[in-house]
């Protein structure tokens, strides 16, 4: 499934399916509510309703609206990037993710920690970012020479992140997931466009792309 996808992270839901909290539901359960059209159409409204128009063919998640939309693998990467903000950014989302109960769940010390257990995931993001601000040519040797090392091309990036996640979960248990869904999707939204928009709404798409970067694109 090829996706370019745009990612704004910001700061109710709807309910999670038959009572299960939103951070247990499975994985196809969570495919086919991205995959849903009429859920779409109420993330579309949403981002409209805030002054931003994304293409009809889009898929839209705003995780204020729905936080059981995002796979696990897709918050990890938010809180990567979190830690790569400027550091306004990254004061205003540590009061954030401490209101909504962070402290509780993995600890006073919460940020440092995964400051620190996330440190290599951290790192690479930064780099691609650096890569990415480069000058067309320099940036194409760049990429070139990871090509001729690394099957996908993103330094490792891919990997870092399920690793990443793999780490946090060894260290917290599920209540990471609890984490990631009751701190960190609430304030989560971003869109996916596709060559063939069609793929957006088949929950296989989803599953299929989900499960290649749950396992760190290896």
């Amino acid at each position: 499934m090829r996706v370019l996808l745009m990612a704004i992270i910001l700061g109710t839901s709807l309910p999670a399916a038959a009572g299960v909290p939103v951070w247990k539901l499975d994985v196809r359960e969570r495919a086919e509510r991205r995959a849903d059209p009429v859920r779409n159409a109420r993330h579309h409204a949403a981002f409209a309703a805030r002054g931003q128009w994304i293409e009809v063919g889009n898929s839209v998640v705003d995780g204020s609206l729905d936080p059981g939309i995002f796979a696990p693998i897709e918050l990890m990467d938010q809180v990567i990037l979190v830690f790569n903000a400027d550091p306004d950014r990254r004061q205003k989302f540590r009061r954030e993710w401490t209101a909504r109960g962070a402290p509780e769940l993995l600890g006073n010390d919460f940020w440092n920690r995964l400051h620190v257990m996330l440190g290599p995931a951290i790192a690479i993001e930064r780099e691609n970012r650096r890569v990415g601000a480069l000058p067309p040519a320099e940036r194409d040797e760049v990429m070139q020479s990871r090509a001729a090392h690394q099957p996908f091309n993103d330094g490792g990036e891919c990997a870092a992140r399920a690793d990443a996640l793999a780490a946090a979960r060894a260290a917290w248990g599920e209540v990471f997931d609890r984490f990631l869904y009751e701190v960190v999707a609430p304030g989560v939204r971003f869109w996916t466009s596709c060559s063939d928009p069609a793929l957006l709404t088949r929950p296989e798409s989803w599953l299929d792309k989900w499960e290649e970067m749950g396992k760190g694109c290896r």
